[in-house]
């Protein structure tokens, strides 16, 4: 997992670049001509290295009923965080109200859970959330996918207008984070194996919360500001990465080793959810928060501390929830089938 997470941080360490090159040179269009080469290489090489699954025989239906409900679920759930402007012939645009959309993410959640509790191979199995490790792990994800996010929705923002930096150059800045997770990610997974996730998670949220908090000047010296001297924003975001690489490793091998194996799948599944959901919360409430501070202050750099201040208590949080889990791996996944060891699946 450690290795997996290097390799991801070599694409995010690309990407950025690349893409500031490209948006200089051709336009922000050319991101996008960008993916038609690099998604045929992928096909390629997923088509020659990866090996052929072998023949399953499963009888049990797939949850559609549990597949639909999800996607409404989180697609009422993402109205809720950025609540999207709509009109009805050709008057005003006005937002959905958040009450509408939170009531019915919150019933529609209601009946999700009511069809997997009963479903025959259910789409999120609540078995797994009687496994201390898994549940608390996940929302320490969630948690700090949250928090750093705030930075890579709002850091852009921050190099260009207020340091004037290209497009570029704040593409190459950016890179300080995957870079850092690049050489860190390694050492956190070698470590987690040894010594166990819970601890190593707990610092790597701690990190990540005391990075946003000297950002925004919470421990004097001002934060991130449009001075000259830039070394506050790069100590800022290899912080972010620092924190990153300790805690996804570690996190997921957490996750990952106390799920049976029949249902690795589906806490895989869930894990990238949770990640996507994280990404996307975070991004609503920085912005909303953002939004909400620059425009009662008219000021740029306050309206980023606060935002990051926030981003800060918020992985507080995740490092609390990382608390949750066994101490050094104790708690073992059951033989097979379900979290209680019974042979559901077979």
């Amino acid at each position: 997992l450690g290795t997996l997470a290097m390799v991801v941080s070599l694409g995010l360490i690309t990407g950025p670049i690349l893409g500031g090159i490209m948006v200089s040179e051709w336009g922000w269009t050319s991101i996008f001509w960008v993916n038609v080469p690099v998604g045929l290489l992928g096909i390629l090489i997923g088509w020659k290295a990866i090996q052929p699954d072998p023949v399953f025989t499963y009888n049990k239906p797939f949850d559609w009923a549990g597949s639909v409900l999800q996607f409404v679920v989180i697609l009422l759930f993402i109205v809720f965080v950025e609540p999207p402007l709509i009109s009805v012939s050709g008057a005003d645009a006005f937002p959905i109200p958040r009450s509408l959309a939170a009531g019915l993410t919150a019933v529609f959640f209601a009946l999700f859970l009511k069809i997997e509790s009963t479903a025959a191979a259910p789409l999120f199995d609540l078995e797994l959330m009687k496994i201390r490790t898994f549940w608390t792990a996940n929302l320490a994800s969630f948690l700090t996918f949250v928090s750093f996010s705030a930075v890579s929705v709002l850091m852009p923002f921050f190099l260009e207008e207020v340091l004037k930096f290209g497009t570029d150059r704040a593409g190459i800045m950016m890179t300080a984070i995957p870079l850092t997770v690049f050489v860190v990610a390694p050492f956190a997974g070698r470590f987690s194996d040894r010594f166990g996730a819970r601890g190593i998670t707990v610092i790597g949220a701690l990190v990540g919360s005391l990075g946003m908090f000297a950002m925004a000047g919470l421990f004097g010296g001002g934060g991130i500001t449009g001075g000259g001297q830039h070394y506050g924003v790069i100590f800022g975001l290899c912080s972010i990465g620092l924190a990153t690489g300790l805690f996804q490793s570690p996190n997921n091998n957490a996750i990952m080793g106390v799920v049976p194996v029949g249902k690795l799948s589906v806490a895989s599944a869930l894990l990238a959810t949770v990640r996507n959901l994280g990404l996307v919360t975070g991004t609503g409430l920085a912005t909303a928060v953002f939004s909400w501070r620059i425009a009662a202050t008219q000021d740029f750099v306050s309206a980023i501390h606060f935002t990051f201040g926030m981003s800060g208590a918020v992985a507080m949080l995740a490092m609390i929830a990382s608390l949750g889990k066994k101490r050094n791996g104790t708690e073992s996944p059951p033989a097979s089938g379900t979290a209680d060891g019974s042979q559901r699946d077979g």
